[in-house]
């Protein structure tokens, strides 16, 4: 079931008992699967390098207590973008402008 998804961070409930969240960031900018592909397929033909990672967050939740792991992993998230140095901050996170965490409170 997915829970929601915007600012490029996807969050489904597992039927395991998992609260999944996840995002692609790609040079310093938060994609989605389709983003992805085009920048692949865009770099492969111009032979340049990127810097790609996706990221990946699971968290028990019961499905009567989903607020509760959400409020975990916006927390958690937060709390990480703050022990990250600055410089590498953009990779895991993106572009200030397009970062999410430019709207801590959407995450």
């Amino acid at each position: 079931m997915i829970i929601n998804s915007h600012l490029g961070i996807r969050r489904l409930f597992h039927c395991e008992g998992f609260l999944i969240s996840y995002w692609i960031c790609i040079d310093k900018n938060i994609v989605d699967w389709t983003g992805q592909k085009i920048r692949q397929l865009w770099f492969s033909l111009i032979g340049k390098k990127r810097a790609g990672l996706m990221i990946r967050l699971d968290v028990p939740a019961k499905e009567d207590a989903i607020e509760d792991a959400l409020r975990l992993s916006k927390e958690f998230i937060a709390d990480l973008a703050q022990t990250i140095p600055q410089d590498q901050v953009g990779y895991i996170f993106g572009n200030p402008s397009g970062s999410i965490m430019h709207k801590k409170s959407d995450l």
